[in-house]
């Protein structure tokens, strides 16, 4: 759970720095202070993710959508979570060590359970426990970026951000198994 969340943390994180850099270099910085550029950096984190935001302000007055992500802010929550799920059950054993001398009487050293046969059954569990943390985390997010001229849309937050976390644990504990 604990990876997970650090992986939505980073990536947050990661656009967070971006936004204040942003923020701070401006001439003109945002009336609405530091806690303004924070929302647009869980606003931004979470249009990765593929949830609709909406801007109050408009000239018509009427409230309009905003839902075009930038392909490469996509990619990072992605391959965070990925690379999360990945290292998750991957064994950690350097090169070559199913080369080695047997342990013991009959027994080689890597004999023991390996992903073929613990880490099938551990697969959902660890997909489970990773999109727990990293869920804990965007719901935090959905929450901090709900408020403001441009915010996020609730509804397409939690129907948009479960399935990416799913999917791109998923990818990762598939890579791990081969």
């Amino acid at each position: 759970m604990l990876a997970g969340a650090v992986a939505a943390a980073l990536g947050l994180g990661s656009v967070t720095v971006v936004v204040l850099l942003l923020w701070v270099a401006s001439p003109y910085p945002d009336s609405s202070g530091p806690g303004g550029a924070l929302r647009i950096a869980a606003d931004l984190w979470l249009l990765a993710h593929g949830a609709m935001l909406v801007r109050e302000e408009t000239r018509s007055g009427a409230p309009a959508p905003v839902g075009l992500t930038p392909l490469l802010l996509g990619a990072l929550p992605v391959w965070l979570l990925y690379r999360a799920a990945r290292h998750a059950l991957e064994r950690g054993e350097p090169e070559g060590a199913q080369d080695r001398v047997p342990d013991g009487p009959g027994r080689d050293a890597g004999s023991g359970p390996g992903p073929d046969r613990e880490g099938t059954r551990a697969a959902p569990g660890t997909i489970g426990w990773l999109c727990a943390g990293y869920l804990a985390v965007g719901a935090v997010a959905v929450v901090h970026a709900s408020g403001g001229p441009l915010h996020v849309d609730v509804l397409s937050a939690v129907l948009h951000l479960p399935p990416v976390a799913v999917a791109a644990a998923a990818a990762g504990v598939w890579t791990a198994h081969g």
